[in-house]
């Protein structure tokens, strides 16, 4: 189910803080209205470091990674950068 959102800036924070800790968020929106800086602040409030990528420079295999032999298995390895695992304390 995809749901989409027009949101101001103020709104977009909120909803950042309150659904993005759990749900993945797509923020889109025209250059150079603020929408890098709105998530730093976001992953600032919230502990988290902050990885800006631009998209439009990147290649499938920047983001997935290249297959690789694991245990007799090919799997993608994506770069550590961006898939990063966050676990709980036990």
């Amino acid at each position: 189910m995809n749901l989409t959102y027009s949101v101001t800036q103020k709104q977009l924070l909120d909803l950042l803080l309150n659904v993005a800790v759990v749900r993945p968020v797509f923020v889109w929106g025209a250059p150079g209205i603020g929408k890098s800086s709105l998530i730093q602040q976001f992953a600032e409030r919230v502990g988290l470091p902050c990885v800006s990528l631009l998209g439009s420079q990147l290649a499938p295999e920047d983001l997935v990674g290249v297959p690789q032999i694991i245990d007799g298995k090919s799997r993608f390895c994506p770069p550590s950068m961006i898939a990063k695992r966050y676990t709980t304390g036990s």
